[in-house]
């Protein structure tokens, strides 16, 4: 037992011990950025990239770390390349652990839900703003452990490195071994030393699956960090406008700290904003005839027609409902009218924008333009699934694209949030998580998310297909109150309710096209076509 506690404390193997973690740090300082790299590049439309990229992943995973670092300290020297063996052992180690970390951040950014990608377009969010502040959070949930293993593996991995000389820890302890035979104590010393050098990255580890877990960080915000953000709860209280809507449905069965929802827009905190908003988006001023265009659309994917020769005008401060049964095109529409999907021929036009490009032009760099032009033409989507973005607070999703995309002082931008959230009946919660809040809160927050974008026109996609029966009401209120307001709205819904009492026009779809359309008495009360008369009748039951 003295001897072994002996070599634990040898310096010598401490001394080897120190150069082993040297090697893997570094190591890991060129694996990580250069493995993000590969990862994203593995994705390129550039066949020959992605197939040079592929080949690189494919030799490093396939031959022996311990004839890599071999082929780099010998063969290397023979083409002018010299390297240390220190040197050699990082190079060679960070080279081999990109082409293993790659695929692991790979399937991290893949599992990040597609949903994500596209609330990140709709609200503006350039594609590198996308991947850094949507795909990478919320992918580190996924591979924290398992690029805690591959650092693991790391240390162990150095012990390979004595092939060429790097006096490392396996090294010294067989160095030690070769004079005094005692192969217990020195192996056993250098076993421990082992485990504790990985028991500090499997700390590390902890540390950071609890710094990404959102529940955690959400007792953390209640225990001691709200009180900055709670500050600002006293500046609200301005001059709200009401607006009265009759019929009020009942709320949450969780009470909201500010009640009922009765949307009093605070006048003065709303118009400064939404001023900003439209002069940092350079947005066209004045009221437009028309705030949505589409014109002769057509969209297909392959051989399947999903739109033909769609036109559409939607009038400022209209309430277009669109109406069809499923797969009809409409949620197709509504997203090429956002600018989310590309189409074969015609255009949508949003507030003097065009934001439909055809498929083959939806590049890397046509989305970036895109984005910008979103902002300018001043859409914003709401969709089924809510589509918030999960590892964000309630406040955090708010004011993302305004402080990220528009550049708004965070102050007027989470000032602005606040009023939001209160205005739709969330007040108090602004620190939540999405996964934390029912899904007719949700809905409201995504509501209120696209309200922050100061928007021209808003976009409903089926809004309350994805609710429970009881929690339908809480939306569709909100809802009511934006058309009263005077928002130009298009909805696709299946709600009969709420399209006979807020729209201002009712569009039918069937099998790509538009069937009918007219005031809600007209196509309610007496349409003109069988295949609207069928639809009704069968969701109707009349």
């Amino acid at each position: 037992m003295t001897g072994f506690l002996h070599y634990l404390t040898l310096p010598e193997l401490l001394r080897g011990a120190l150069i082993a973690l040297e090697i893997s740090a570094l190591a890991l300082l060129i694996a990580l950025p250069l493995a993000l790299v590969i990862a994203l590049t593995r994705a390129s439309r550039n066949r020959a990239i992605r197939w040079s990229v592929g080949a690189y992943v494919w030799i490093m995973r396939g031959t022996p770390i311990l004839l890599q670092l071999i082929f780099l300290y010998n063969v290397l020297p023979v083409w002018g390349i010299r390297m240390s063996a220190f040197t050699t052992a990082v190079v060679g180690l960070g080279l081999n652990e990109a082409a293993f970390s790659a695929e692991i951040i790979r399937g991290g950014l893949a599992a990040v839900n597609k949903s994500q990608l596209d609330a990140a377009a709709s609200l503006g969010l350039s594609p590198r703003l996308t991947l850094w502040r949507v795909q990478v959070p919320q992918a580190l949930r996924v591979v924290v452990p398992a690029l805690a293993n591959e650092a693991i593996a790391m240390v162990k991995n150095t012990s390979l490195t004595s092939v060429i000389s790097v006096s490392e820890l396996t090294m010294r302890s067989e160095q030690i071994v070769a004079t005094n035979f005692e192969y217990v104590s020195v192996f056993g010393g250098a076993a421990v030393i082992y485990l504790f050098a990985t028991t500090i990255l499997v700390g590390v580890q902890r540390y950071s699956e609890r710094r990404l877990d959102l529940d955690v960080q959400y007792q953390k915000r209640l225990s001691g960090s709200r009180s900055l953000l709670g500050s600002l709860a006293g500046r609200l209280q301005r001059r709200p406008v009401t607006i009265s809507v009759p019929d009020q449905v009942a709320s949450d069965e969780e009470a909201t700290p500010s009640g009922p929802v009765t949307l009093n827009l605070d006048a003065e905190i709303y118009a400064r904003y939404r001023d900003e908003v439209r002069r940092t988006a350079r947005r066209r001023t004045g009221t437009p005839s028309a705030v949505v265009e589409v014109t002769a659309l057509h969209k297909s994917y392959g051989d399947v027609k999903v739109l033909s020769d769609i036109n559409l005008t939607v009038a400022h401060g209209e309430v277009l409902c669109i109406l069809g049964p499923s797969g009809s095109g409409k949620s197709t529409l509504l997203r090429i009218i956002d600018g989310l999907d590309g189409i074969n021929d015609g255009a949508a036009v949003v507030n003097g924008v065009h934001l439909s490009r055809r498929t083959s032009e939806m590049s890397r760099t046509r989305r970036r333009l895109a984005s910008r032009e979103r902002l300018r033409a001043g859409a914003a989507i709401v969709f089924q699934q809510f589509n918030l973005f999960q590892h964000m607070t309630v406040q955090q999703n708010l004011i993302e694209a305004p402080t990220r995309v528009l550049g708004i002082n965070r102050a007027v931008a989470v000032e602005a949030s606040q009023m939001l959230l209160r205005e739709v009946g969330l007040a108090g919660y602004e620190n939540r998580y999405p996964h934390q809040l029912s899904g007719g809160q949700q809905q409201r927050v995504a509501i209120a998310r696209a309200l922050a974008l100061a928007p021209e026109v808003m976009l409903f996609d089926e809004p309350t297909s994805a609710l429970d029966p009881e929690r339908v009401g809480e939306v569709l209120r909100v809802m009511q109150q934006l058309a009263l307001g005077g928002m130009t709205m298009v909805v696709v819904t299946h709600e009969i309710a709420f399209a006979r009492e807020c729209a201002t026009r009712v569009v039918f779809m069937d099998e790509g096209v538009i069937v009918e359309e007219g005031t809600p008495d007209q196509l309610f009360g007496s349409p003109r076509e069988d295949r609207t008369r069928t639809f009704l009748s069968a969701v109707v039951g009349s």
